[in-house]
């Protein structure tokens, strides 16, 4: 599901957990605020989250780093603003903020 660069505006809905089959959710480069919603965590088919170029605060949900294919999960890309200029936190990101602009251009 792409929504990249639509001008999106408010918060990550929590009912974006109902979306049980998703398997690519792709936020980048929109208004979106507030903190990314736990729910995340249940999309157990999600392979890629791309959330970076936005103004989400707070932490990336501990429930989605477990969905990483690096502990088991299939979630390979997880890409967000976590990089020391922006106020998310993300321990098991694969990409923060200029990074993933940088790894987007070379493919």
């Amino acid at each position: 599901f792409s929504v990249g660069n639509c001008a999106l505006t408010g918060t990550i809905p929590t009912s974006i957990g109902l979306l049980q089959n998703l398997q690519d959710l792709f936020l980048q480069n929109n208004s979106l605020t507030g903190s990314i919603p736990s729910e995340v965590a249940s999309l157990i088919a999600l392979r890629q989250f791309h959330t970076e170029g936005n103004n989400l605060l707070g932490a990336m949900p501990d429930g989605i780093c477990e969905r990483r294919d690096s502990v088991g999960g299939v979630l390979s890309v997880l890409a967000a603003d976590c990089d020391e200029s922006h106020e998310l936190v993300c321990e098991c990101c694969t990409c923060c903020f200029l990074e993933c602009f940088q790894d987007n251009s070379m493919t």
